[in-house]
């Protein structure tokens, strides 16, 4: 019998002892929808007519040719147009009755859908960070309608470097705060910066839970943990389309080159650590714009610029060189701001034209 669509041959069959689907490593890939390989399965992909299938047509070949055609540019790495040409061939095939079996071209996930799990939990706080957290959760207390206080990013994940990471709090609250209230916690967050080096910078922020827009209501929901009041936005796991999540999680590379541009000009007479903070927010934000290229070629969705990182190699070799330096500058942060300019420079030259197209407005 034929494989399930989109899947390769003898991946997730069901299990007779217990009626777990396995994938063919002998994972329990339950949570994954039925007739799909595990997350990080490698998919090589052809066209193949069903047995049931009637004998070919003309027509009907000229119809499997396009259904391939898709697939193989999809693979060269042609992704932002090949992508809406293959989700539309993957109907295609199915009206079609044309099956996908397995042949030399290599993917890492064809399904149009992505699983986003939250990896945040109190467990994985390292102590160091806890005095911060509830120092921050104090200030939060101040304000009127406060409904929930996030944590979020590496502190969340318990993937922080002590000493190098920052610390990201929103309080979600039900009417907008003003500016004031905003100021009052901006210097509030400089000082417990100052009062606990454990970090090298601490964020408070505050949002109307009404207000949230689309990126930031999947961030608070996927990337953060609720650390005090009633959490309303959490949610464990979540199938999210491809495209959409590229476009939803991909900062504006062109404007944050500008950005950034500017902000090392603006930090030149500042002191080292200043410069070290540009350096840093330079390597992790634009190597976050190449997970947008590991989306769309079927990698994972991963948060941590670690994982990007390792990414890259497998999925976009081609800009490992320039992921490598914006690695570099956020893991080793640099006090002299030509190199992060150069780097700059290299990332203006060799920003993929999917990842331009993709990001979020």
């Amino acid at each position: 019998m034929d494989a399930p669509f989109g899947c390769v041959e003898g991946a997730d069959q069901d299990d007779p002892a217990d009626g777990r689907r396995r994938s063919p490593r002998g994972g329990d890939t339950r949570g994954v929808p039925p007739g799909c390989g595990t997350r990080h399965d490698l998919i090589r992909v052809w066209t193949q007519r069903s047995t049931r299938a009637a004998p070919p047509h003309p027509l009907r070949r000229t119809r499997e040719q396009r259904v391939e055609k898709s697939l193989f540019s999809l693979a060269s790495g042609d992704v932002l147009p090949t992508l809406v040409a293959f989700l539309r061939s993957c109907d295609l095939a199915r009206d079609e009755g044309i099956s996908l079996r397995p042949t030399s071209v290599e993917l890492h996930d064809l399904r149009p859908a992505v699983l986003v799990s939250s990896r945040c939990h109190p467990t994985l706080i390292d102590d160091r960070f806890r005095p911060l957290i509830d120092a921050a959760i104090t200030a939060y207390k101040a304000l009127p309608d406060l409904v929930d206080v996030r944590l979020q990013g590496s502190v969340a994940l318990g993937e922080a470097v002590t000493g190098q990471s920052d610390i990201d709090f929103t309080a979600v609250v039900a009417q907008a705060p003003d500016e004031r209230t905003l100021a009052r916690l901006q210097d509030r967050a400089t000082r417990l910066a100052r009062r606990y080096p454990v970090v090298t910078r601490v964020e408070l922020d505050a949002l109307s839970l009404a207000d949230l827009l689309p990126f930031q209501r999947f961030a608070l929901s996927s990337d953060s943990l609720n650390v005090y009041g009633t959490d309303t936005l959490t949610v464990r796991d979540q199938w999210v389309d491809r495209g959409e999540l590229a476009r939803l999680v991909t900062p504006d590379a062109a404007a944050l080159l500008v950005d950034f541009r500017g902000l090392v000009e603006e930090t030149r007479d500042d002191d080292d650590e200043a410069m070290r903070f540009c350096s840093r927010i330079v390597g992790k934000d634009l190597l976050k714009c190449v997970s947008a290229l590991i989306l769309l070629r079927g990698g994972a969705y991963e948060v941590a610029i670690d994982r990007i990182h390792v990414q890259t190699r497998d999925v976009a070799p081609g800009l490992m060189p320039l992921a490598d330096r914006l690695y570099r500058l956020n893991r080793a942060p640099v006090t002299d701001p030509a190199v992060i300019l150069a780097v700059l420079d290299e990332a203006t030259t060799d920003q993929p034209p999917a990842i331009r197209c993709v990001a979020r407005p």
